[in-house]
């Protein structure tokens, strides 16, 4: 199995308000793949509480996947090129860790 963990940070342009209604779009966006991809074997995406620490990353995607080839076949689907659109249009960082359990 793999597991591939993404995070974002928005870009700082955006208003409060203008940030959380991009990370629910965001979050919408990639909570609908898995009905679109068939491999995907879990999907979770959790938004930063900034009560809890404003200075990390605002959103993280959590993926499982039953092999690396799974995890390559996702990388270049239509589907998650779209998202991958959205979310390159909307971030100013990103870090991803990818490991087999």
């Amino acid at each position: 199995m793999v597991k591939h963990i993404v995070s974002w940070q928005l870009k700082s342009t955006f208003s409060e308000s203008e940030k959380q209604e991009k990370l629910l779009l965001m979050k919408n966006s990639l909570e609908e793949l898995p009905k679109k991809i068939s491999f995907i074997r879990t999907l979770e995406v959790g938004i930063n509480d900034p009560q809890i620490d404003p200075n990390n990353h605002d959103i993280c995607l959590i993926v499982t996947f039953e092999s690396a080839h799974d995890l390559e076949k996702y990388q270049n689907h239509p589907e998650h090129l779209k998202v991958k659109e959205l979310v390159k249009s909307l971030a100013q960082s990103r870090a991803c860790v990818d490991y087999n359990f």
